[in-house]
């Protein structure tokens, strides 16, 4: 039997306090939980925007991303996304090397210059620039049969000789192609992006154009006898400096005409008999600059008083126009033999430097000038002609681009390469 069980028949005792107790104790807690819902405020009403309002500010954002776009719409051409995508997979310095391919299939010895210690490189097909690393930094493509070009800062003047087409660059950006009303003969670009063309006319005679950045036509001038052969810009195109050709009794006439292109008539003319005239130059501190076949000419702004150097029945072998020098490459023999460097400074006695090889192409870069010359690149100082240092070349080498003191572009036959003086 449990200890607490009930005996049959016995009556239950009901304690009536604890009972009380337990029912009031039962009483608060259900009191306790009693929860009393409030009556809701009412929600403010919420102010709608009027769709004129929308409309506005999605033609806001409209304009302000086309702004951007605008803004940086030369960052954003395919070929700079793409050079941008590949830089960050391939590192910034890393290139194809060198040696590497001509970036077309043939140049020029005359289009191999060295700009901004990089190669400027004018093939068949594009204008092109290749840095240290053997990298094409930038390349402009064209469709010109017979190309040549002008550079001046960083513009480029790319031309057609002997057709009609051209156009102009400011970095790798063409801002102007255009084609000139007759055959273009050569040509010319300042700085500030005017430029000159050199165009062929009938019978004889030939016409000089000048253009402003924009392409408009500010100034024309009309040689009736000579053909144009070259011209050179000062510093801001305002002036410039005509090379041409003509014949008198059966004789070869160069010319040096000196046009101010706000005025009509010619500010100087300079006669070089048999002489003709291949490459001239307009230095910023107003030297001038005129490279014929038999004799250099040179003189200097305002005065425009030119004396003559003349070669004495040597060939030229090479010429450079490059800063305030010119840089002549003469050789008694046709094809062969020695040659005699002279490098020239305002109207000061030629630098001369004697090589047993000929000369076959000159560049310069800061106090350094480099020629190429018996299957070497031989560095010298261009102030008085110290042999500073050879780097052997491919036998094949026909153009020299120097890319510092020390560094040297060589331009072969199919390749380019990169030469280091002391290497």
């Amino acid at each position: 039997m449990a200890k607490h069980g009930k005996k049959k028949g016995e009556q239950e005792i009901i304690d009536l306090k604890a009972y009380q107790a337990a029912k009031e104790k039962a009483y608060s807690q259900t009191e306790a939980h009693i929860e009393y819902e409030e009556e809701p405020e009412e929600a403010p009403k919420k102010r709608r925007i009027p769709k004129a309002v929308y409309r506005v500010a999605i033609i806001l954002l409209v304009v302000i991303l086309g702004l951007a776009v605008w803004v940086n719409r030369e960052a954003l051409l395919p070929d700079r996304v793409f050079s941008w995508i590949r830089l960050q997979f391939t590192g910034e310095k890393l290139g194809d090397g060198f040696p590497m391919a001509l970036p077309g299939t043939a140049v020029a010895a005359e289009n191999f210059r060295a700009r901004g210690g990089e190669a400027a490189v004018l093939s068949d097909t594009a204008y092109s620039q290749i840095d240290r690393e053997g990298r094409v930094t930038m390349t402009v493509a064209h469709g010109y049969t017979n190309p040549t070009m002008a550079l001046a800062g960083d513009k480029t003047l790319v031309m057609r000789q002997g057709g009609k087409a051209f156009k102009v660059l400011s970095g790798e950006k063409t801002v102007l192609e255009s084609e000139a009303p007759s055959d273009i003969t050569c040509g010319a670009v300042a700085a500030n992006g005017r430029f000159a063309l050199g165009l062929q006319g009938g019978d004889g005679a030939s016409e000089l154009r000048v253009y402003q950045a924009d392409g408009t036509l500010q100034y024309q001038y009309t040689f009736a006898k000579d053909q144009i052969t070259a011209v050179a810009l000062n510093y801001d195109g305002t002036y410039g400096v005509v090379c041409t050709a003509g014949a008198e009794k059966g004789e070869l006439v160069g010319k040096l005409t000196v046009l101010y292109f706000n005025e009509a008539e010619p500010v100087s003319q300079t006669e070089s008999r048999n002489n003709l005239f291949l490459k001239a130059s307009w230095t910023d501190s107003g030297e001038i600059f005129a490279i014929g076949d038999t004799a250099l000419l040179r003189g200097k702004s305002p005065e425009y008083s030119f004396a003559a150097t003349y070669y004495d029945g040597r060939k030229l072998t090479a010429s450079l126009l490059e800063g305030e020098r010119a840089y002549l490459s003469l050789s008694a023999y046709e094809h062969a033999g020695p040659s005699t460097l002279l490098v020239f400074r305002g109207s000061e006695e030629p630098v001369r430097v004697e090589f047993g090889q000929r000369v076959l192409s000159i560049s310069a870069a800061g106090s350094t000038v480099g020629v190429l010359c018996g299957g070497e690149a031989v560095f010298l100082e261009n102030a008085d002609g110290t042999e500073l240092g050879r780097v052997a070349v491919n036998a094949d080498a026909k153009g020299l681009a120097l890319c510092n003191e020390s560094l040297a572009y060589v331009l072969g036959a199919g390749s380019i390469e990169l030469g280091e003086m002391g290497s």
